[in-house]
């Protein structure tokens, strides 16, 4: 075997399949799908407020409020899809 074919299948050892992982690629739920909208729109908003100028303090907060309220709802996806 060769060194290239030999790290191939050492690296698809250490890296489970989907479904060994218990990733289900089934149909999302509807919660699931209502977050995937906030997320989409959250992060719209976040784009123009980064886009906007000139830099205010109040904009900067404004950000980055808007910059956690999105890692919210990607950590509640998360924790949703396990």
């Amino acid at each position: 075997m060769s060194k290239r074919k030999a790290a191939a299948a050492e690296k698809s050892e250490q890296n489970p399949t989907e479904e060994e992982a218990g990733v289900v690629n089934g149909p999302k739920s509807a919660e699931a799908l209502v977050l995937e909208v906030k997320i989409a729109e959250q992060g719209g908003l976040v784009r123009e407020l980064k886009a906007r100028t000139p830099k205010t303090k109040e904009l900067e907060e404004e950000t980055a409020a808007a910059v956690a309220e999105l890692k919210r709802l990607k950590a509640e996806l998360a924790a949703l899809s396990k």
